[in-house]
C-alpha cells in the first residue's frame, strides 16, 4: 500500500508525506482513532516499520532516496493518544514503563526502519510540552532509538503555544526552547507572520537564548532531508511520471 502511495506522491512532485500516523489510541473517547492502525503497540510498531520501508525504501536519513520514493514523516510524537479524558491535546500523565512499552514502541520501530522525519505532538508528557521536550526528542528518539539526522517539525503553530502553556515567557523564548529541544522546523499555518515562531530566532540569537550551533544543527537536519530527496538537484516533477497516478 505505501509503495503505491510513494509512487503516486512522487509522481506529482511531493518529496515528504505526512505518514504514517503511529499514535496509540488507548481511549475510545479520543476523536482521531480512525487515523491510526491499532490500539495494539506491537501491530502498530510493525506497521510503522512497513510504512517507512514502503514510502522510503531501505536506508536512513543520510542516504539518498531511491527513485519514486518520498520521505516518511510520522505523526504525532509522543504519547498523543494518551490524552486525559480522551481530549485532543490534553496532557499525557503516564509512567515511564507505560510510555516505553505502549506509546513509544512504534517510534522505536519507525526509527530502526530508517524513518526520516517526525512531527511532534500538541500535548505535554508528564508536564513537559512535547515541543520543548529535549529528553524525548533528543535523548530518546535521536540517540536511544537511532533517529539520528532525521528532521522534526512542529505541529501547526505549536512552537508559539509554549507561551500559552506558560512554559515560555514570550514568543522569542518559545522559539528558542523549541529549537534547543530538537524541533528543526516550525510548521507555519495561516498567513499571520506573527505566529511564525522561528522568525523570532534572530532575536533569540541576539539575546543569547540560542546559539549558532543550535541553528546549524537544525539546518543540517533539514538540508540533509532536502538533498536526500533529490529536490536540490531537480526541484520539478517529471510529467512522464503522471502515468503512475491511480495505480491499480
Amino acid at each position: 500500500m505505501y509503495e503505491i502511495v510513494s509512487l503516486e506522491g512522487s509522481a506529482v512532485g511531493a518529496n515528504v508525506l505526512f505518514a504514517p500516523v503511529i499514535n496509540m489510541w488507548t481511549d475510545p473517547r479520543f476523536g482521531r482513532e480512525q487515523e491510526g492502525f491499532s490500539e495494539n503497540p506491537t501491530i502498530t510498531a510493525h506497521m510503522a516499520a512497513a510504512a517507512a520501508h514502503g514510502l522510503q525504501g531501505v536506508g536512513g536519513a543520510d542516504n539518498y532516496l531511491p527513485k519514486h520514493k518520498v520521505i516518511s514523516l510520522a505523526k504525532h510524537y509522543a504519547a498523543y493518544g494518551a490524552a486525559l479524558g480522551g481530549l485532543n491535546a490534553a496532557p499525557a500523565d503516564i509512567s515511564d514503563r507505560t510510555l516505553y512499552s505502549v506509546y513509544l514502541k512504534p517510534w522505536r520501530f519507525f526509527a530502526k526502519a530508517g524513518g526520516r522525519a517526525v512531527m511532534t505532538s500538541h500535548n505535554t508528557v508528564n508536564d513537559i510540552p512535547m515541543h520543548a521536550n529535549t529528553h524525548l526528542i533528543h535523548d530518546v528518539l535521536r540517540n536511544e532509538f537511532g533517529f539520528g539526522n532525521g528532521f522534526s517539525v512542529s505541529d501547526c503553530n505549536d512552537i508559539g503555544v509554549l507561551a500559552d502553556f506558560r512554559y515560555a515567557t514570550n514568543g522569542t523564548d518559545a522559539a528558542a526552547l523549541g529549537l534547543k529541544a530538537g524541533v528543526d522546523m516550525d510548521l507555519q499555518c495561516g498567513g499571520d507572520p506573527a505566529k511564525w515562531s522561528y522568525n523570532k530566532l534572530q532575536q533569540g540569537l541576539k539575546e543569547r537564548l540560542v546559539s549558532e550551533e543550535d541553528v546549524n544543527t537544525a539546518v543540517r537536519h533539514v538540508l540533509t532531508a532536502k538533498f536526500a530527496s533529490g529536490v536540490m538537484d531537480n526541484p520539478f516533477a517529471d510529467k512522464k511520471n503522471l502515468k503512475y497516478l491511480n495505480t491499480p
